[in-house]
């Protein structure tokens, strides 16, 4: 492999190219962006497009350049002189696109999940063609070499690391809950709604996390140790500001309070003391005079892994995509004047590490034991194809698991999947002996397949398929349920469409025009009708709580069940307040033909039906069509001044 960079650099940056080829993203330099940040926490300082640096590049002056020093930039390519990392752009008369070089060879960007291989000699003939070297990454970190061997590990030790580095490996999954938030301790939020592991997150089940909270799941799920009140940043301080620790608190190995006075000897004696006592699977902490810290885990060699929880953008009313757990090089972050988490900056009070390691003396579960042993470099995840989470009776569902090997081996993986309650077995890749599907593959250096499997819904309404059962290499592999109920037909779906798009008229508005719609199409479905929907749905308190007998409580899909300042209830701890202010955001894959969307916008209310179409229709007398694609509107829910949620009608 071709790699500037050191072989600790060098691993992370080839885990974040393979974490980030599993994506949706179809800008090529914002894929590349968040390489560099999963790898070293990181940014191009990009957001130009890659039409647009070419054209910045071959106008003559690059101001590009000039804006973004971070960069080094040559014309033309040559592979012999490639090393990991490069990004390459090239167009023509076809467009403009960008690849980043593996140490193989370059994968091309901002392709999405359909993303292949480039061969170099293939942008030959190209008109345009640039490589980009990110300066940055390779200046300002300290070469550095001194990540153990894992045979110098703990079982413990590498039990962290490896459940660590697994959930960094879902890229740009974890990001937000698709549960519910709680604020809890501090401030701060944390997951709940029962316990993820890393192999829960799939493309279609995304999760956010925070700095704190990371560490806590990261100890939970890799050796089933719990933390306590340890969740928080907050928490965390709070330990040191007390007298002490009481039995069975993990271990303070290093405590400093900053008095933004210190030399440069007292600086460095205070890197020196950090450095010596940091050990594989401590929690470093730091608490700003804002009230505001970072929690992080450290894997040895310099790095630390850590959630930045920054995922969620309200200000342009849209959802981000950009990967949270990522690496960060710890001599050029936190010991780096100048930076955003320099240690001796004016805003940080205090820097601490716990040891949680000291008290842990059970056994590594056999889970984690799997992953460590039988996962190391292998990619898995297992998906539901199309839009299946709601299926009705006889509906076939179809799941595809795909794998990547990631090492520089050959490498044998065991898929095993039981047939769940309330389906059977209708055909795929997978061998049924039992009830039980099984299939052995071997699988080269670098090489991905793609299997796949489908079941036939035979439960009762209101039943679910359940998303478990499956254990790749014995590591456990979960999606979502699919819910067996009654919803519209694809015949059905098209009567609906095609009622919506003649030219339909009425006097009808909002859920009395969706029920019209439905009436008119010959389906037997509805919405119970209310004259006061706000009132029926929310009341008026700091946050709007969905009434647990409402008149809409019905209708409204246990995973959509709604948007801003809509709290349901908690059901992680009854130590959490209710007071969620963020939920989960629906996306295309989630919506039904028929289902509607009630928003309401700085005290406006305002209905949408989605047909199946590339927009939703505006629930008004004329059922025109939104200005908004459907991406679009889904994506600018959040930004509702108060509330959106998505109401599915029922069957009689």
């Amino acid at each position: 492999m071709k790699s500037l960079y050191n072989s600790t650099d060098t691993e992370c940056l080839k885990r974040a190219i393979l974490a980030l080829e599993y994506n949706d993203l179809t800008d090529a330099m914002l894929h590349a962006e968040h390489i560099y940040l999963v790898a070293f926490s990181l940014g191009l300082g990009t957001k130009a497009s890659a039409e647009e640096c070419l054209a910045d590049f071959f106008g003559g002056e690059s101001e590009y350049k000039e804006t973004h020093n971070k960069l080094f930039l040559s014309f033309g390519v040559n592979p012999d002189e490639l090393s990991l990392g490069d990004l390459v752009l090239f167009g023509g008369a076809a467009g403009a696109r960008a690849a980043i070089f593996d140490g193989e060879g370059l994968i091309e960007l901002g392709a999405g999940r359909s993303g292949n291989a480039v061969k170099a000699c293939e942008i030959e003939s190209e008109e345009r063609v640039v490589t980009l070297r990110p300066k940055g990454a390779l200046e300002g970190f300290v070469p550095s070499d001194d990540r153990p061997d894992e045979s110098e590990l703990s079982g413990a030790q590498r039990a962290l690391v490896m459940t660590a580095e697994a959930y960094l490996a879902r890229g740009y999954r974890c990001q937000y809950d698709d549960s519910r938030f709680t604020r809890c301790g501090g401030g701060e939020f944390r997951w709940q709604i029962g316990f993820r592991s890393p192999e829960e997150y799939t493309q279609k089940a995304f999760g956010y996390i925070n700095c704190a909270a990371f560490t806590y799941e990261v100890y939970r799920e890799a050796l089933g140790m719990d933390l306590g009140a340890l969740y928080t940043t907050y928490n965390y301080m709070l330990h040191y500001r007390t007298n002490g620790f009481t039995e069975g608190e993990p271990a303070r190995p290093f405590y400093y309070e900053i008095t933004h006075n210190e030399t440069k000897e007292e600086k460095d004696s205070v890197h020196d003391r950090f450095c010596k006592a940091l050990k594989v699977g401590d929690v470093v902490v730091y608490r700003r005079n804002n009230g505001n810290g970072h929690a992080m885990l450290y894997v040895g060699g310099g790095k630390l892994i850590h959630s930045t929880g920054a995922s969620y953008n309200y200000k342009e009313g849209r959802e981000t995509f950009e990967p949270t757990i990522r690496y960060m090089n710890l001599e050029s972050s936190m010991f780096s004047e100048g930076t955003i988490r320099y240690i001796f900056a004016e805003n940080i009070e205090t820097l601490g590490i716990i040891r949680p390691l000291d008290l842990f003396d059970g056994e590594i579960p056999e889970n984690t034991a799997s992953r460590v042993n039988k996962m190391n470099s292998i990619f898995a995840e297992k998906l539901i194809s199309g839009r299946a989470y709601n299926v009705n009776l006889g509906d076939e569902v179809e799941y595809g698991i795909e794998i990547k090997n990631g090492s520089s081996e050959m490498r044998t993986v065991e898929i095993n999947t039981e047939i769940p309650e309330n389906a059977e077995y209708a055909g795929g890749d997978l061998k049924l002996s039992d009830g039980v599907m099984t299939k052995k593959i071997k699988l080269a250096p670098e090489e991905r397949v793609c299997v796949s499997y489908k079941l036939r819904a035979t439960g009762k309404a209101g039943s679910k398929i359940s998303g478990g059962g499956t254990t790749i290499n014995g590591v456990l592999h979960i999606c979502p349920d699919v819910l067996i109920s009654r919803v519209v037909t694809r015949d059905e779906g098209e009567r609906i469409k095609g009622v919506v798009s003649s030219d339909f008229v009425s006097d009808a508005v909002g859920i009395e025009l969706a029920n019209l719609v439905y009436r008119s199409a010959g389906v037997a479905a509805s919405i119970e009708d209310s004259s006061d929907i706000e009132g029926a749905l929310f009341v008026a308190e700091e946050f709007y709580t969905l009434r647990d007998n409402g008149v809409y409580s019905s209708y409204i899909p246990e995973h959509l069940y709604g948007g801003r300042n809509l709290q349901t209830q908690n059901l992680y701890s009854a130590s959490c307040k209710l007071c969620s202010g963020r939920v989960r955001l629906p996306r295309e894959f989630d919506l039904v033909i028929g289902d509607v969307i009630v928003v309401k916008d700085k005290g406006e209310i305002e209905f949408y039906l989605y047909s199946g179409e590339e927009s939703l229709r505006i629930l008004n007398s004329r059922l025109e069509i939104d200005s908004m694609p459907l991406g679009k509107r889904l994506e600018s829910l959040p930004a509702v001044h108060d509330y959106f949620v998505v109401l599915r009608p029922k069957f009689e």
